[in-house]
């Protein structure tokens, strides 16, 4: 069942009552450690005891967790037959959010939506971009944390028969994360997942399974790519890495040229070649990116996100923005924060339905 509990009931009552979104907003962010602790505790034991022990350490105290739903009663059927899930659930992490942990009887698929994280497993460590989305076995030592000023994520908490088999399968190339674009048909299965499991079903293990089957799926045609990802050569994913950190700064091609040893000419060619677009359009997409992310999560003016950007003329950046993304960037702010806003309201009506 989703998780409620009368002392969060009591506390939100009023906010609830008069549509107050940012009163509940604040109530949800100063009680989310006791939330999770609590949903853990008392809806799902066996994996709270994995978690109480000396092999988790994480700060919960500045995040916020939007959704939570856990799985106590797992069938014998859906033990032996199915992937079966153990937890589902959507957060945001703050500044000081970060997870470290072993030995958790689970896999563990996350979702980045928005900012920004990082994962370290297995001696790699992976930067976790919205679109980025990882796939581990809790069982080995993992840590997860926010890098920058937020970290919105969805998370899916699974184990079944068949899980660890395929999982070695998707790590066959070398790497747990991978890419998926916000209209690709994995986040279609992603949401139909959070969607069904709003609600109570006589079926929802075969529905579950059903769903899984095909999250896995993708996971694994997407390690297939990666093979192909794996084929564009070293220098040119440096050249990439490097314009990710640095695009708010300028950045000019003779700069770039001079700092990675080639010509002008071979730079462009190669860059593109492999990427699929030129180095100035993959910048002004980081950088329209980071804009993006400011604009819904900061209160910055239109100038400040520019200058921040790499725009220090606003209307230039107005430009750029409508440009690529067919919107303004205060009519992009404004429709994006009343979508946070009903889907919030939608989810605490849920909650205390």
């Amino acid at each position: 069942m989703i998780y409620k509990t009368k002392f969060l009931e009591e506390e939100m009552a009023d906010a609830i009552s008069s549509n107050d979104i940012a009163a509940l907003d604040r109530q949800m962010h100063r009680n989310s450690q006791f939330l999770y602790d609590t949903v853990m505790r008392q809806h799902f034991p066996a994996l709270y005891a994995d978690m109480t022990h000396h092999d988790l350490s994480c700060d919960l105290s500045d995040s916020r967790l939007l959704f939570v739903h856990s799985f106590s009663m797992i069938s014998n059927f859906a033990r032996r037959n199915c992937i079966f899930l153990q937890l589902l659930n959507e957060a945001v992490g703050g500044k000081k959010y970060f997870t470290t942990r072993k030995n958790m009887a689970s896999f563990l698929i996350l979702q980045t939506l928005e900012g920004g994280g990082k994962l370290t497993y297995q001696n790699k460590t992976y930067r976790l971009t919205p679109g980025r989305v990882f796939i581990i076995d809790c069982r080995l030592l993992h840590d997860y944390r926010t890098e920058g000023d937020f970290w919105k994520m969805r998370s899916v908490h699974f184990d079944g028969v068949s899980v660890p088999g395929l999982f070695r399968h998707i790590l066959s190339t070398g790497s747990c994360c991978f890419y998926f674009d916000p209209d690709s048909h994995f986040d279609a299965l992603m949401n139909q997942l959070f969607d069904i499991n709003m609600h109570t079903s006589r079926d929802i293990e075969l529905m579950n399974n059903s769903l899984m089957i095909q999250i896995v799926t993708e996971l694994l045609l997407k390690s297939s790519d990666e093979y192909k990802e794996n084929s564009i050569p070293p220098d040119i994913l440096r050249i990439k890495d490097f314009l990710s950190e640095n695009c708010c700064s300028e950045i000019t091609l003779e700069a770039l040229s001079r700092h990675f040893g080639f010509s002008q000419s071979y730079l462009c060619h190669e860059f593109k070649k492999n990427m699929n677009c030129t180095i100035g359009e993959y910048i002004v997409q980081e950088r329209l990116s980071i804009a993006k992310d400011k604009l819904i999560y900061t209160n910055d003016t239109l100038t400040e996100i520019a200058a921040s950007v790499g725009y220090p003329n606003p209307s230039n950046f107005g430009k750029m923005f409508l440009k690529h993304c067919g919107i303004s960037p205060n009519k992009y702010r404004k429709a994006i924060r009343a979508k946070q806003e009903d889907y919030i309201h939608a989810r605490y009506e849920e909650s205390f339905s």
